[in-house]
């Protein structure tokens, strides 16, 4: 716990060190952002590393699972790029294999991309190109060709009609200009 009050000391001593006198206003907001979102990101990336170090020492909250290896991970998020390493797992009864801190914190499976962004992806997308929505979600941190990945994994459920009428003789359509 203390590497995260050490962090959150030196984000606080950073962002109250910005001078706004020096900079102009949108300057010092995004230097601000920016921070936020670095810390966040290092904040993340040291609780996802705890929770890995907690499930290793402790087997009793793991009955059955046992260390295969150490695995680095990528994760793009809204803040930017999370990179972590978790431990690979495999039960002994099952044969089973997992990375048990992405289990528990619902990271996705073979995902490069966080489900959050994901759905902003998606809904972004819908609205305008795949590189907007990328530059929109995350500031390009991905490509045209991850959005339209991430729609194609999309799974949309068929909507039930009820009363169709397939029998319509005629069909009249008012347009203006």
């Amino acid at each position: 716990m203390n590497i995260i009050q050490e962090k959150v000391e030196k984000f606080i001593q950073e962002f109250f060190g910005l001078d706004m006198l020096e900079l102009e206003l949108e300057q010092w907001l995004e230097k601000g952002r920016k921070g936020f979102a670095e810390f966040q990101l290092a904040c993340a990336r040291l609780e996802l590393e705890m929770l890995d170090e907690t499930l290793f020492e402790t087997p009793s909250i793991r009955p059955g699972w046992h260390v295969v290896r150490k695995a680095h991970r990528t994760l793009v998020t809204h803040y930017g790029t999370l990179e972590f390493t978790r431990r690979y797992y495999h039960h002994a009864q099952t044969g089973s294999r997992a990375h048990l801190v992405d289990e528990l914190t619902d990271i996705i499976r073979y995902g490069r991309v966080e489900a959050g962004l994901a759905a902003d992806l998606c809904r972004w997308s819908s609205e305008c190109s795949y590189r907007r929505s990328a530059e929109i979600a995350c500031a390009e941190a991905v490509s045209r060709q991850t959005v339209m990945q991430t729609l194609r994994k999309l799974q949309i459920p068929e909507v039930a009609t009820d009363n169709v009428r397939v029998d319509v003789p005629e069909i009249h359509i008012q347009a203006d200009e």
